[in-house]
């Protein structure tokens, strides 16, 4: 029963993706497979599917440079390992839809794995808040 619903969750995620046009979100939101902190460009926040940034080899990398509230939209509900922010901005991930729970926040530059920690996998929101330093 559990394979069943793995499969039947991974195909709901890639019939979304060819929807993606139809997603009801505000972000300028990009999806790629990439590796390290350097797979995140300036302007920035990502998300990275894997601990280490996605370490042992490319691995889904969620690119945003605006608020959303529901990660769910790109199926990377709590999906997120590890965190780099490369935008000016202060941002705050948040473990539930629309900003709710328990948040970690990053300032400019910051970078967080959240290998072994409470919130490792649990990412549903991110918020952007205040620009702290000039581009």
């Amino acid at each position: 029963m559990k394979i069943r619903s793995a499969v039947v969750s991974v195909a709901a995620c890639a019939f979304a993706s060819v929807l993606a046009v139809a997603v009801p979100a505000s972000a300028d939101v990009k999806i790629q497979m990439g590796q390290g902190q350097d797979a995140c460009k300036v302007g920035y926040v990502c998300l990275y599917e894997n601990n280490g940034y996605n370490s042992g080899g490319p691995a889904r990398v969620v690119m945003l440079d605006d608020d959303e509230a529901r990660l769910d939209y790109y199926c990377f509900n709590d999906a997120t390992s590890s965190i780099v922010n490369r935008s000016a901005h202060l941002v705050r991930v948040f473990q539930d839809y629309d900003y709710r729970a328990t948040a970690v926040t990053l300032l400019p530059g910051e970078v967080m794995d959240l290998n072994g920690t409470s919130f490792q996998d649990q990412a549903s929101a991110v918020k952007f808040g205040p620009r702290i330093v000039s581009p």
